[in-house]
């Protein structure tokens, strides 16, 4: 076929639509390793690109920023208004037509700061004029502008409200067993076991367990009450919406650190207690102790490490707009193609 029978036959087909909407980049990689030229057609007006950020397709829009060799909107086709600007600032600015994407993302406050990291990576793009309104007419051809970020969040609104109903019930119960761990740990850093003699001096101070038993308490101690600092400050949050996108996400990551820490160093600190008292009549009692105290943290981890891994993914990870390079073949191959295109 001649390149505009090519062009034709991918806009009557919706090949390259469906696959971009479902995030498919196998078909696009072929299609645009195969016939650069689809990278400058549109979809009822609108750039794939903008496609992309409309179903929050992440991979299709880093294929298609390597496809251009640059994350620089510039070169991305525009009409001569920059219509291409508002279309995926509407586009990120409006819930998704794939919000079902979501459905991966552990917790309402993670599913909202994964919404606000969309806006603000296509808010980054474009012109600053088009960041601030949106020209529209009401009745008489009345022009108004009404700002973006005002769409977005009326858009999602209620997912805010679930977000911030999420945080602070997930802080209130880790900030209780926070706070339990902590009394718990400052107690039995004053009661000794095995006692103290008349000066005060603590009677097992020779023993080894005792040394890794102060030690592990006072590292739980530390820990649990940073705990508690970092979900007492979510507490106390405004709750602003763009607090879910790095602050409230950063304490709740601070806090789960924490706590898994404080955990840790209590039942070690318990084990290595009960290993003193029980050393005389059972040497050997250390190792089950020792196994058992491990039950707790590994289940603690197997439950919690999850939510807590993707939230630094999420909060810390590589941006949603970057060129993903994953053509299999040389790029001389596309530049061939281009050329013997074009020619």
């Amino acid at each position: 076929m001649e390149t505009a029978e090519i062009l034709k036959f991918f806009e009557e087909d919706l090949i390259i639509n469906w696959a971009t909407t479902k995030g498919i980049v196998e078909i696009l990689e072929v299609c645009l390793e195969s016939y650069p030229e689809l990278i400058w057609t549109t979809y009822k007006g609108k750039s794939w690109l903008t496609v992309a950020v409309e179903y929050r397709q992440e991979e299709v829009c880093g294929l298609f920023l390597a496809a251009n060799s640059s994350d620089n909107l510039s070169i991305i086709p525009t009409t001569p208004e920059n219509a291409e600007s508002l279309a995926m600032l509407n586009a990120a600015a409006r819930n998704s037509p794939n919000f079902g994407y979501l459905s991966n993302v552990p917790g309402a406050a993670i599913q909202m700061q994964r919404e606000l990291q969309w806006f603000k990576a296509v808010e980054g793009w474009v012109h600053p004029y088009y960041r601030v309104a949106k020209k529209t007419f009401q009745e008489g051809e009345t022009e108004v502008y009404e700002a973006y970020w005002h769409i977005f969040l009326d858009e999602h609104k209620e997912l805010l409200k679930n977000g911030e109903k999420w945080m602070k019930s997930t802080s209130s119960s880790f900030l209780l067993i926070s706070t339990l761990i902590a009394v718990a740990l400052f107690v039995a850093a004053l009661i000794v076991s095995g006692g103290r003699n008349n000066t005060g001096v603590p009677i097992l101070l020779g023993k080894n367990s005792l040394l890794v038993f102060a030690v592990s308490d006072a590292l739980g101690l530390f820990f649990s009450m940073a705990a508690v600092f970092s979900f007492s400050a979510i507490l106390t949050s405004s709750h602003e919406p763009e607090d879910f996108l790095y602050s409230l996400p950063k304490n709740m990551i601070i806090g789960l650190s924490s706590l898994f820490f404080s955990l840790a160093s209590m039942l070690a600190a318990f084990a290595a207690a009960l290993t003193f008292v029980l050393d005389e009549r059972l040497k050997w009692a250390w190792i089950p102790v020792t196994v058992l105290s491990c039950l707790p943290v590994a289940l603690f981890a197997m439950l919690q490490l999850p939510l807590l891994f993707q939230m630094v993914k999420s909060t810390f990870g590589p941006s949603i707009f970057r060129p993903r390079k994953i053509w299999k073949r040389s790029t001389n191959c596309w530049t061939r193609t281009f050329h013997k295109k074009t020619s």
